[in-house]
């Protein structure tokens, strides 16, 4: 099918693009305001005039439409007949209409290994010259943890400080922590990549064209979004593996409605999964909860069966929750310490309505309030873009119900301070502009000035954190300088392209558009119910990122791991519709 044909045949998903693209492009410059001051006032100084926001605004709409429609050729022309071979079907154009090649593939483990080792190979580069790699700023605490300078808490996952605990004595071993942290690294990219691996074999399973698969190959291999989180020892690199197998068996399980449940291995697999995701990060396990919701609900709605996977989940967060969690923390004896994240968007909006509009409340509302919330002590450390300030002043979190009438007045009285809370502490996941930016040097992303003041209180004195520091070993080799130099001016120019490297576009805008293309272009009530499943994994990350504390880098890992996953939706749904019709 040429584009022309595409276009006459496919009117309605561009009408419905046109308008999707509209929308996220003001979104994004919208975005942009709240990102470059405090509302959104700030974006005539930015863009120079009223013309010049409108100009912005309209390239960043081209520029999601041609995203859109580059997709929607690409799902209706890659059709795959019975032989291999690409192409339009008789019975029908689209990623979703049935012929003979409709079928599943058989897993090509070959391919498997092939994209795995290209992918691996393709980050070595930058892993060597940037050895011995770099950590997050929570994994400096947890190293304290290891080393029993500080004790055992639980706000950062214990099973991920064991793991990089064992790293850091190999490294002791080893003579370096540095080469301890460098074997981690090399272990994770090795895994990691052969998981893109199985990822690129699934798309060939499903039938997805030649194309699509070589274009995964190549962002999981080039992609600074992809090599930079590789490249570092934190819970969401360690956390996004675990990710990753967890959708591609989710994915496999919707295609198959649910079938492959049957066997004991893969259902057996699948819980692994999640029982590693929920272990490694919190909010994943919320994640997956709120995605297999959606699935159960849309099954429930079908009155098809949902027992199997309502018990493979449910079981996999008894043995999370319930019994490796506890065991780990009890053999290391963690502290167990609150975390209020989940209040980020209702105390962020209460700290800046009560910070601008000090009498809003009366005395005996103020009086409930402060049950739950330190209000003066919250909005004077109010930060815009960071929740952490304002809920650290939390007082008693069971107390919020008995207050959300209070939440709930202020929103009404106060809209506009509401919504520009929310969009201080989310405009990174709707600008195309807000670079993602993982960091790739420990020098300068754990030891500034600032941050050295920060980890001086685990320590009894500035010389201990300093000597603790030097004991980490992670200074990189100079003899490399001039090729890590090389390297990161590529980085560098890859990065000037702000779109391919920005939150919103793999975060936001791509699942939005395979949304709008599968409600649509795809036939069957199956399908579509196949895709708002499979969608709902994007949909719930989505969630999780609004109601987030901070719109931070390392947030993004999951969505940029499952990408070819998400652009693939349309030839997994196909896969649903046959197999209803075969069982009609």
């Amino acid at each position: 099918m040429n584009l022309k044909l595409f276009c006459a045949k496919r009117t309605s998903y561009l009408v419905a693009l046109g308008v999707l693209s509209c929308a996220l492009a003001a979104l994004s410059i919208i975005a942009d305001g709240y990102r470059a001051g405090n509302s959104i006032a700030a974006l005539v100084p930015l863009y120079g005039s009223v013309a010049g926001v409108a100009v912005a605004g309209a390239k960043q709409a081209l520029l999601i439409f041609a995203i859109g429609v580059g997709l929607g050729y690409l799902w209706e022309h890659g059709r795959r007949n019975g032989t291999g071979d690409d192409s339009p079907a008789d019975t029908g154009c689209g990623a979703h209409a049935r012929a003979a090649g409709d079928e599943p593939r058989p897993w090509n483990v070959r391919l498997a290994l092939i994209a795995a080792a290209i992918i691996f190979v393709a980050w070595l580069p930058w892993i060597v010259t940037h050895a011995p790699g770099t950590m997050r700023d929570d994994t400096f605490p947890q190293a304290l943890q290891w080393f029993g300078i500080y004790p055992y808490y639980t706000q950062h996952p214990v099973t991920d400080t064991v793991i990089f605990g064992l790293f850091w004595s190999l490294g002791d071993l080893l003579g370096s922590r540095g080469l301890g942290l460098l074997c981690y690294i090399v272990v994770q990219a090795a895994v990691t990549s052969l998981l893109f691996g199985a990822v690129a074999a699934y798309l060939d399973r499903v039938g997805a064209p030649r194309l699509l698969i070589v274009l995964a190959i190549v962002y999981y291999a080039f992609s600074r979004v992809i090599y930079q989180p590789v490249d570092t020892m934190s819970k969401d690199a360690l956390n996004g593996m675990a990710f990753v197998a967890f959708c591609v068996l989710f994915f496999e399980a919707v295609r198959s409605d649910f079938a492959h449940l049957r066997s004991w291995r893969f259902c057996a697999a699948l819980c692994a999964s999640i029982v590693l995701c929920a272990v490694t990060k919190r909010t994943m396990l919320y994640v997956i909860v709120l995605a297999v919701a959606a699935t159960i609900v849309v099954r429930l709605v079908q009155r098809r069966p949902v027992r199997r996977l309502a018990l493979s989940v449910g079981s996999s967060i008894v043995i999370a929750l319930g019994v490796w969690n506890p065991l780990v923390n009890a053999i290391v004896s963690a502290e167990a310490n609150p975390t209020y994240e989940m209040y980020s968007v209702p105390v962020q909006q209460i700290a800046r309505t009560l910070r601008e509009h000090p009498d809003a409340l009366d005395a005996s509302d103020r009086e409930r309030l402060e049950d739950f919330l330190d209000v003066e002590r919250a909005c004077e450390v109010y930060n815009p873009w960071r929740s952490d300030e304002a809920t650290w002043c939390v007082v008693n979190a069971s107390r919020f119900p008995a207050c959300a009438d209070i939440w709930l007045k202020l929103g009404l009285e106060y809209p506009g301070s509401y919504a520009a809370a929310v969009m201080n502490l989310t405009a990174n996941w709707f600008s195309l502009n807000a670079t993602i930016d993982y960091g790739h040097d420990a020098q300068a992303e754990l030891f500034t000035p600032e941050r050295m003041d920060a980890w001086e209180s685990f320590f009894s004195s500035r010389a201990e954190l300093e000597s603790f520091v030097e004991t980490l070993d992670l200074t990189q080799t100079e003899g490399l300088a001039g090729a890590r130099a090389a390297l990161e001016r590529l980085d560098a120019a890859q990065r000037s392209l702000a779109p391919i490297s920005s939150y919103a576009l793999w975060c936001t805008v791509l699942p939005l558009v395979t949304l709008v293309y599968c409600l649509c272009c795809v036939r069957g009530r199956g399908a579509v119910v196949a895709c708002v499943s499979l969608l709902a994994v994007s949909a719930a990350l989505l969630v999780s990122f609004l109601v987030g504390p901070i719109a931070l880098y390392w947030y993004t890992i999951p969505s940029v791991y499952i990408v070819p996953l998400v652009v693939a939706v349309p030839f997994v749904s196909r896969g649903v519709e046959v197999l209803n019709k075969q069982v009609m």
